[in-house]
């Protein structure tokens, strides 16, 4: 029993130095980041290229989400014979349900692959 609560507290213990760890350094970067040198033309390129940069890839993917929603839509709506509505559900679900995920998705793991490509590229001292 001793030996269970030992571990217990030194694993709290090192729960805490880290909770500690993290709140120094994000108080670190808050100081930091109103200190020059401000990087105004890298963050705009940055914002660019997650945005512009990863719009026709969204749109590609959404494009093809949403034909293969459409087409189980069709197939389903023609068996009660409603295929009219078919368009109001389309919009429903691509634009308002299915749409901003997918996007988010997509250019998230854009985002994280070319991170990691430019950190796979850096070389060590």
């Amino acid at each position: 029993m001793i030996g269970f609560l030992r571990g217990f507290l030194r694993g709290f213990a090192g729960f805490i130095a880290g909770v500690q760890d993290l709140a120094i350094f994000s108080g670190r970067v808050v100081i930091r980041s109103f200190r020059p040198p401000f990087y105004f033309r890298d963050t705009y390129e940055q914002a660019y290229n997650a945005g512009v940069g990863s719009l026709h890839l969204a749109l590609i993917s959404a494009f093809f989400a949403g034909q293969a929603l459409g087409l189980q839509f069709s197939r389903q709506l023609a068996e009660t014979g409603s295929t009219t509505l078919i368009g109001m559900l389309m919009t429903i679900s691509v634009v308002r349900a299915l749409g901003p995920d997918l996007i988010g998705l997509v250019v998230a793991s854009r985002l994280a692959s070319g991170y990691t490509a430019e950190i796979g590229a850096m070389r060590m001292p």
